[in-house]
């Protein structure tokens, strides 16, 4: 999702001949059939972990990249970013530091379908989830993360729940 977020945030970020170029880039990513990609890199990387947690990366990463890009192309229309703008602010400064926290806003959202999924699945309780939305308010931190950290739900679930999500 990191990839797909910094892709989808350039891309909508500049507009112009980049945003399409990079988008039709995405177009052609996303049509390559899943299961197929998915068997060449674990066949290639080696059954693990690691290597499914890659082939679901390489996978689905472009539906993060059309979200951002979209909520990008919302925000850069904003006065706060305009007013950047206008005060010199360089590009990346205005992409890091204040479109993408309001963007990161929406991926919440998406995190919290997540947790919803795996708690209808039987992979997460409700008081896990609460334990960790509290730990987060404290401590800081990415709310998918924290759960695995904690030991509250396992990377397996996670990247399994992760692959549904984005099959619904």
């Amino acid at each position: 999702s990191a990839i797909g977020t910094l892709v989808g945030l350039a891309a909508g970020y500049s507009g112009g001949w980049l945003d399409r170029l990079v988008m039709r880039f995405v177009e052609g990513v996303s049509i390559l059939p899943a299961l197929a990609v998915s068997l060449v890199i674990a066949g290639t990387l080696g059954l693990n972990l690691t290597s499914v947690l890659i082939a679901l990366t390489a996978v689905h990463w472009t539906e993060y990249a059309r979200v951002v890009r979209n909520m990008t192309m919302v925000e850069r229309a904003k006065p706060y970013v305009m007013a950047a703008r206008a005060m010199g602010a360089p590009g990346r400064v205005i992409m890091f530091r204040h479109l993408l926290p309001n963007v990161g806003d929406h991926l919440e959202d998406r995190a919290a379908e997540l947790c919803q999924l795996m708690i209808d699945q039987g992979r997460l309780r409700r008081e896990d989830l609460a334990r960790a939305r509290a730990y987060r308010e404290q401590n800081g931190g990415n709310l998918l993360t924290l759960l695995v950290r904690l030991g509250l739900v396992s990377e397996r679930d996670l990247a399994v729940a992760q692959s549904e999500l984005l099959e619904i």
